[in-house]
């Protein structure tokens, strides 16, 4: 990270948890009561073993980098210090820092690392190709998880209260109206279909029916065939207009149709 010294620190001080703030551009909504629990246990028993990360606004206060949940579950052992590698940082380095360490996290909600991606795009000027390079995550995986963006507020609602996993978010995105695409998710949530059955029912509505797309290309072909004819005529009036003899004869059958012109000389 520019400007502030994350690699190379080694200083761990001890901080009051009352004069540490959390960070605003934490993307992480959503805490696991459960988790922070068997955290807050596993921190009675062994310790805080990794410390925080925080950077120095004043003398008596600290702002959050790194460490949201170890703080949270601290809190809830009883600490009243915590470990903690103090960095000296401008506001908008910490914001960046404290998303590209989230978007790492596997704990993260999907749709917490997509806004966190798009905050890093929209606010912070970065390209898919330099988050790609940051959070060591392919640029196709970054642009997927972009697209998570697409979905509305109650759709998030309904795949993150459902606990549907990223698979099935990407396979319903492939719905564009978002109408039809609510419906089908409450019919997946309502059912508890499974990621297959969802799957085949989204390629049911994605994919035309075999019959109307023969009848498609059929329309299509007598609609060229008819284009072809106008053309034809068009050229022996022309010619009959400019003062050469032409005359046609058209026959059709029902296995073909055939065109004759004779040019006299």
């Amino acid at each position: 990270m520019t400007g502030g010294k994350i690699k190379g620190e080694s200083k761990i001080t001890m901080i009051p948890v009352f004069q540490i703030s959390e960070n605003k551009s934490q993307p992480r909504k959503h805490y696991n009561r459960s988790d922070l629990k068997y955290l807050a246990q596993s921190i009675e028993l062994n310790g805080i073993i990794q410390p925080l990360i925080v950077r120095d606004v004043s003398n008596f206060e600290y702002e959050l980098i790194s460490g949201e949940r170890r703080l949270r579950a601290a809190v809830l052992a009883g600490y009243s210090f915590v470990p903690c590698i103090v960095i000296h940082c401008s506001e908008n380095q910490s914001a960046v820092y404290t998303l590209i360490e989230n978007i790492q996290r596997e704990d993260l909600n999907f749709f917490e690392q997509a806004q966190a991606l798009n905050r890093l795009i929209n606010e912070y000027g970065f390209t898919v190709e330099r988050i790609s390079k940051q959070t060591g995550q392919s640029e196709l995986n970054v642009s997927n998880k972009l697209n998570l963006l697409k979905f509305t507020e109650q759709e998030k609602s309904l795949i993150t209260d459902n606990c549907l996993s990223e698979r099935y978010a990407r396979v319903l995105l492939q719905i564009n109206d978002s109408n039809i695409r609510l419906k089908i998710l409450k019919k997946v949530t309502q059912n508890k279909l499974s990621y297959f059955d969802t799957e085949e029912l989204v390629n049911t509505l994605i994919k035309p029916d075999p019959e109307e797309s023969a009848i498609s290309r059929k329309k299509i072909v007598i609609k060229d065939i008819r284009l072809f004819y106008n053309t034809i005529e068009n050229t022996v009036k022309r010619m009959k207009e400019v003062g050469i003899k032409t005359t046609e004869e058209k026959t059709e059958t029902d296995t073909f149709v055939e065109y004759r012109i004779k040019i006299h000389k």
